[in-house]
This record gives C-alpha cells, sequence and structure tokens, in this order.
C-alpha cells in the first residue's frame, strides 16, 4: 500500500510544480487627469474617471503564487495629487491615497481589498518617470488573508 502512495505522489507531483511556472507579467501604468472611483469592499474593481489625480496602477498575473496553479490578474493601485513631485503615504494619512489591491480570480477574495497599513512612497525623476517603494498591508476581503507588497517600482507617465 505504501508503495502504491509513494507512486501515486511522485507522479502527480511534477504536475503541480509544472503549475508554479508561469513568467511573471508585469505593467507599469500612470493615468494623468484621473481617479478611481469604487463602492469599497463590495465592488470588484474600479472605474477610471476624468480628475485632478495621478493614477498608478500596477497589474501583475501573479505568476509563481504558492499553491496557485493559475494565472489570475491583480492590480494594486492608488492615487496622488496632480502635481506632485513626491509623496509619503504611511500610518495616519496611508487612507489618503486610496491604496487598493484587486484580485480578478475565481476565488474567495476575489475583488478590491482596501490597504490597510503600511506605507506608499515616491518620487518624480528628472525624466518625468516615478520610483515608488511600496511596503504595504491588505487583507482578503472574505479570508482575512494578509497580502503583503515589497517592491520597488518604476513608472513612466504615457501620453494619453
Amino acid at each position: 500500500m505504501i508503495k502504491i502512495l509513494v507512486f501515486m505522489v511522485a507522479a502527480v507531483l511534477p504536475s503541480f510544480l509544472r503549475a508554479q511556472d508561469h513568467t511573471l507579467v508585469e505593467e507599469f501604468l500612470i493615468h494623468s487627469n484621473s481617479e478611481f472611483v469604487h463602492n469599497g469592499r463590495r465592488h470588484k474593481t474600479y472605474e477610471l474617471v476624468e480628475g485632478s489625480n495621478l493614477v498608478f496602477e500596477y497589474s501583475s498575473n501573479n505568476a509563481g503564487d504558492i499553491g496557485n496553479g493559475s494565472i489570475a490578474d491583480t492590480k494594486f493601485s492608488f492615487q496622488v495629487p496632480a502635481n506632485a513631485e513626491s509623496f509619503d503615504y504611511s500610518g495616519d494619512n496611508l487612507n489618503e491615497c486610496g491604496a487598493v489591491y484587486v484580485q480578478f480570480c475565481l476565488c474567495q477574495d476575489e475583488g478590491i481589498s482596501i490597504v490597510v497599513d503600511g506605507s506608499i512612497k515616491g518620487e518624480k525623476r528628472n525624466d518625468d518617470s516615478w520610483v515608488v517603494h511600496l511596503d504595504a498591508i491588505a487583507f482578503g476581503r472574505k479570508t482575512q488573508h494578509k497580502y503583503h507588497f515589497q517592491k520597488t517600482l518604476v513608472y513612466k507617465i504615457l501620453s494619453e
């Protein structure tokens, strides 16, 4: 019986490991003269509308998420005043940038999770790009799973 069980595990394990072999696809966008609106955690995503902010969007296919054999698109988004040259959102002012983590998946945490802790800092460079440092935490809509983002990202403003 043990030999059969070992054989079954050895036969099935490579397919699970192969499921984690997705190529990471990332996109870094800044939408100028915009803002995003949503109705909190009840919405599955947000809508971009005309406004007076820069909206930063980091999109990913969530590749390599341990235990997740599928490709699940995600976004980490926030907004800052359009005239900002730098920003630092942390502690009591973190909610001012409206940061959200959005999962587009067939999972319990599908939709918007509000960023509730950490920091989002950025600085505009001479070439109109932005360097953004994320160390932010959101909790899943239904599971309360902790999603922790620690990344340094470079965004370029695209002509719209």
